[in-house]
């Protein structure tokens, strides 16, 4: 039907464009992940990190290893927890601590192993390693590092491709926006693309725009990113 309303030849531009994205998104999803895996992997195994976590923790040495990390690798998602699973120190909000962690994975970092996850945070998909921190041949804590799937990686996507991209929850949410896409979006669309799990189309005639309801899986998450073309 898309192709009675423009034409065969930007068909096939819209396809390439929608595959481009495809690709950058899947790569920006692997580097993200990666990043936040090194990170907390090197930093987890710290001799300094695990020492201050031995017998009563040591508030300032858990700072001054995690703000180390924290402006190496400008990620300020770092958060270190204990093994009751309670919050000893955010990078990002080093005022709050005490309360418990509801991050995916800290369980799993506790028992001696390392965890990929994606979550909602503040309205932003968050990608997060969890990884166990050990001294004296044990576990006594974990480091979880989160890196951001935002708006300006989006942009920066949309700007390869030549097009605007939403990222959007299964209930239709903006996760993150780059470029300028129509602010309207077509819940009816974003649910058929997580049914059929292929990209779905629509064209306005009106703005002369094609959509492209692309669905994604981010590490154990699915969403939808709309992929907006003039």
């Amino acid at each position: 039907f898309i192709f009675l309303l423009i034409g065969y030849q930007q068909v096939l531009v819209i396809l390439h464009r929608t595959r481009v994205a495809q690709r950058l998104l899947g790569l920006a999803h692997q580097v993200a992940q990666r990043r936040a895996h090194l990170v907390g992997q090197v930093f987890g195994k710290a001799r300094e990190l695990g020492k201050a976590l031995l017998g009563r923790p040591d508030q300032e040495a858990i700072r001054a290893v995690v703000d180390n990390a924290r402006e190496i690798s400008s990620l300020d998602m770092l958060t270190v927890l204990n093994t009751d699973e309670t919050v000893l120190y955010r990078a990002n909000d080093p005022l709050r601590y005490g309360d418990a962690s509801d991050n995916w994975g800290v369980y799993e970092a506790l028992q001696g192993s390392g965890l990929l996850a994606s979550a909602e945070r503040d309205g932003v998909l968050v990608l997060y390693a969890v990884h166990p921190i050990r001294a004296g041949g044990r576990v006594v804590g974990a480091l979880s590092v989160g890196v951001s799937l935002d708006d300006p990686l989006l942009t920066r996507i949309g700007q390869e491709v030549g097009a605007a991209l939403v990222m959007l929850s299964p209930a239709g949410k903006v996760l993150a926006r780059g470029g300028t896409a129509t602010a309207g979006v077509d819940q009816r669309q974003v649910e058929a693309a997580f049914a059929q799990k292929i990209p779905v189309f629509a064209h306005d005639q009106s703005s002369r725009k094609t959509q492209v309801y692309l669905p994604v899986t981010v590490v154990d998450n699915a969403y939808v990113v709309l992929v907006e073309i003039d």
